[in-house]
């Protein structure tokens, strides 16, 4: 009785959208598989050390170079 009322359950639930059911004619895309990206392993261009009030604006600078050349 129990299966009975799970298929039942099933299909009332799958009928009105609620559960979605693989089909059978659509073949399952393989997965992808990004290659791995070659990245230079260098230091951080600024350093917390390395800020004080004469050259924050310098620092600030060196900080954008670096972001616009990872986004490239």
């Amino acid at each position: 009785m129990k299966p009975v009322l799970a298929m039942a359950f099933l299909m009332l639930t799958a009928g009105l959208g609620c559960v979605t059911l693989p089909s059978l004619k659509e073949d399952p895309k393989p997965a992808t598989k990004t290659p791995p990206v070659n990245q230079e392993l260098t230091a951080a261009p600024v350093s917390p050390d390395e800020i004080t009030d004469r050259n924050a604006h310098e620092k600030v600078e060196a900080l954008r170079k670096e972001l616009s050349r990872e986004d490239k």
